[in-house]
């Protein structure tokens, strides 16, 4: 006959990590009550269940309108580096509605986020970069990293974190705040920092930082510092790159410098010219184009205009094409290589 025993271990359909839900719309502020719990393993079971909550879209906007975000805020700077973690990533989680952005904006959770920077803890370094890179996405994230002035902390962890996945979010975060505001970078030795990314083993790195050193290289200082950092014959050797994309970064980025004539002269003296022009026939749209806008700005100079008249046949020819602004920006390199004084 069997005897009626209390089982020593719990179900396997029982989660121990989650806490108990209330049904229905008692689920979240039972949650919002235990986040705020004085007991460490309370919490953290109340994060990992709101964790898997939140990924429901329906559940964001209750959660917004039951105070959570306040409750998340406070969790941040809790003594557990697990419960960090997971806080950081429900704020991801957030971050990736408009009305979660919003309301952790509403919250002023950014320099909250920022002080994780320097955590000990990978995860908790991780999951706070992407929560800031979420909310940069939008116009007013980026304001807010840049009135914090966390963009020269965002440089330097650009140096020191190893791990290139978290170099990637560093890197994506600073392009939305470059589209706001460069003088910060700038002034932080910003453009010294790409360079030296540029000629990183993987494909995606080299990209966002080629990217990077466009857009800061758009302001007039952006240009002189790219001309003294040694930045122009990364980016000429760039042009011979297996990917499409950091061929087009790096066109992109030589035809934003070379628009003053200190650009000019360092571009043609590192060989631009030879580097772009095979990319008049490149498979890639905007690598032809970004590279035929160039070598329209090298030709103003008048080394670079002599050199380029072998060119104008391969021009000629590119102009007959379908593709209208292809066709544009070929007429009017023609019209600048053979003009005449």
């Amino acid at each position: 006959m069997a005897l009626p025993r209390v089982p020593v271990y719990p179900s396997p359909s029982i989660d121990v990590t989650r806490a108990e839900q209330a049904f229905g719309n008692r689920a979240l502020p039972k949650l919002n009550r235990e986040l705020a719990g004085s007991s460490e393993e309370l919490r953290l079971k109340a994060v990992f269940t709101l964790t898997d909550m939140l990924h429901n879209p329906e559940n964001i906007t209750k959660a917004i309108e039951e105070g959570v975000p306040a409750a998340l805020h406070r969790l941040l700077r809790d003594g557990s580096p697990v419960i960090r973690a997971r806080t950081a990533e429900v704020v991801t989680i957030l971050a990736s509605h408009s009305i979660g952005r919003s309301s952790i904006l509403k919250n002023e959770m950014i320099p909250t986020l920022a002080l994780l920077f320097s955590d000990d803890h990978f995860e908790v370094r991780f999951n706070s970069h992407a929560a800031v890179e979420m909310c940069s996405r939008i116009r007013q994230g980026a304001v807010c990293v840049v009135t914090n002035q966390l963009v020269s902390q965002l440089v330097e962890k650009t140096k020191c974190e190893e791990d290139a996945l978290l170099k990637g979010v560093i890197l994506d975060t600073l392009h939305w705040c470059l589209n706001e505001d460069t003088e910060q970078a700038l002034v932080c030795s910003a453009m010294g920092v790409f360079t030296a990314l540029l000629t990183h083993p993987l494909t995606e790195i080299r990209r966002k930082a080629a990217r990077n050193v466009m857009e800061l290289s758009f302001p007039l200082e952006g240009k002189r510092q790219a001309c003294a950092e040694g930045t122009v014959p990364k980016m000429v050797q760039l042009l011979g790159d297996t990917d499409c994309i950091v061929r087009a970064q790096a066109a992109g980025a030589l035809m934003s410098i070379a628009v003053t004539t200190e650009g000019k002269y360092c571009a043609i003296k590192c060989g631009a010219l030879e580097g772009l022009n095979p990319l008049i026939e490149d498979q890639s749209t905007e690598v032809r184009l970004n590279a035929i806008k160039c070598l329209t700005l090298l030709s103003e100079a008048p080394e670079g205009r002599v050199a380029l008249q072998h060119v104008v046949p391969r021009l000629e020819t590119v102009s007959r094409e379908d593709l209208e602004n292809i066709s544009r920006a070929a007429n009017t390199a023609i019209q600048v290589i053979t003009w005449r004084p």
